[in-house]
């Protein structure tokens, strides 16, 4: 499955965090025992910052610190960083990683402003990809027209997510993850894109995270409320949920409902696209990700 972080959290950023929850909260360290009696909204929305939750915040007032709660490298339980770089341990186990067309759609929050926007010309949706990665008026009209060039048929929000998509942790990650395995030259990996677009909420679920979970454990119609009911979905179902059992028997998800998987090379950029029809594509949509690691790299955001 994909991954949003690669690293443990260093010992001084731990810290940092749990000190901002206590000031949130109005406690010291030393009552820090108090967390066990408050009420749980409480304590989330002191996590937060009062938003929502999944940000890598830093220590701004307002800013999301449910993501910095992850193992903390001690050099004891956790001795190192999990994959920077990879960890020679595990070098010989085959990797399956991938991730969703539209990462972002913020799914669990239905007071999202996502689900009543409109973008209506191409000055909002310039403003929105400009959210995304910094960049000029000039070039975010580029960035919009190659997309628009291989997506004609698209809307302006459907353009956004994909954007909004390909500059994800989750997204960003798998790659990361793919090109340190690689390195390894020790064991195969396999990358997935999962594209298939939800026609639940007149399509605004679209490809959202965790979209491709009722299609790999083989139970769509279970979550009708994410999936519809359309026929195509038990095909990709199978597609979907033997490659999985596959690579869990042998660390080759390869099975014969599907076209032949490669293993990534940054070369091929070999991957499997699951979508109402599953395909096997050398590099899909490369040059939208080469232009959007240009623009990251011009921004000087680090992914």
């Amino acid at each position: 499955m994909c991954s949003s972080d690669l690293t443990g959290l260093e010992p001084a950023r731990a810290v940092e965090a749990a000190e901002l929850l206590l000031q949130r909260l109005d406690l010291k360290p030393a009552q820090a025992s108090q967390l066990m009696s408050l009420p749980a909204e409480r304590i989330i929305s002191a996590l937060t910052g009062g938003g929502n939750a999944g940000g890598q915040g830093g220590n701004a007032t307002g800013a999301d610190l449910s993501l910095r709660y992850v193992p903390v490298v001690d050099g004891k339980t956790l001795p190192a960083h999990p994959f920077q770089p990879a960890s020679p341990l595990s070098a010989d186990i085959p990797i399956m990683t991938g991730s969703n067309e539209t990462e972002g759609v913020p799914y669990a929050n239905p007071d999202d402003p996502y689900w009543t926007r409109q973008v209506n010309d191409d000055i909002a949706l310039r403003a929105l990809v400009k959210q995304v990665v910094p960049m000029s008026d000039q070039d975010a009209d580029a960035m919009i027209a190659l997309y628009r060039s291989h997506r004609p048929t698209q809307s302006r929000d459907d353009l956004a997510s994909v954007m909004s998509g390909d500059n994800s942790a989750l997204r960003l990650a798998s790659y990361t993850i793919a090109e340190r395995k690689f390195a390894q030259q020790a064991a195969p990996l396999y990358l997935y894109a999962f594209r298939w677009r939800s026609p639940q909420r007149e399509g605004r679920l679209r490809s959202m995270h965790c979209m491709e979970l009722p299609f790999v454990f083989d139970h769509p119609d279970a979550i009708a409320s994410m999936t519809g009911n359309g026929p195509e979905r038990a095909a990709l179902a199978q597609q979907m949920s033997r490659a999985w059992v596959a690579f869990a028997r042998t660390g080759n998800p390869n099975h014969s409902g599907i076209p032949k998987w490669d293993p990534w090379n940054p070369t091929r950029w070999p991957t499997m696209v699951f979508d109402r029809t599953t395909a096997a594509v050398d590099d899909p949509f490369g040059e939208e990700r080469r232009a959007m690691a240009a623009a990251r790299a011009k921004a000087g955001r680090r992914d």
